[in-house]
């Protein structure tokens, strides 16, 4: 379905934009690797805008001296009149940001439909995955099936221990 506020042939092949600080790493190359099978399955081009996390400290400092403009900038070059809609890799993106700043961001990007990856914003459909549901429920099957292993109970003094102890104390351990 097309944007109504795009002023384009309509033979145009669906144009989606994606921004994310990275597509580098394992996760940033995951998801990217997907977003084009995506694309070319669904006959859409994809643009793809890679310019840094939001308010990154170093862009900040360099900033407040003049020193250089910071490598989001290229988040400028996204045009709204060209594309039909934009996936936002919102937690990477904000993550020196906050919610609120990420959020602000993303809106002026408005009218085109969003959708963030990571992060639930108000007003934008997002892809959220559960990790600590993940977690919790794996610990849980070592726990209740695979119940020789190792007696971890006796280190919950340490701090990293303890705050997974935490995490599986609804569950009776044998």
């Amino acid at each position: 379905m097309r944007h109504p506020e795009t002023r384009r042939a309509a033979a145009r092949r669906p144009r989606i934009g994606y921004i994310t600080p990275r597509i580098s790493d394992e996760n940033g190359l995951a998801i990217w690797s997907s977003m084009v099978e995506t694309a070319q399955t669904h006959g859409a081009d994809l643009l793809c805008f890679v310019g840094g996390e939001v308010q990154h400290p170093e862009d900040v400092a360099q900033i407040a001296t003049g020193q250089c403009r910071p490598c989001n900038a290229i988040y400028d070059l996204v045009d709204r009149e060209s594309l039909d809609g934009l996936v936002v890799w919102g937690s990477s993106l904000g993550y020196y940001a906050g919610p609120e700043a990420t959020l602000q961001f993303c809106q002026r990007f408005r009218p085109l439909p969003l959708v963030s990856i990571g992060v639930a914003m108000p007003g934008i459909p997002g892809i959220v995955l559960d990790s600590y549901g993940g977690m919790a429920a794996a610990i849980a099957h070592l726990i209740e099936v695979h119940t020789a292993a190792a007696d971890w109970r006796s280190s919950v003094a340490q701090p990293r221990i303890a705050r997974r102890a935490n995490a599986i104390a609804p569950i009776a351990i044998p």
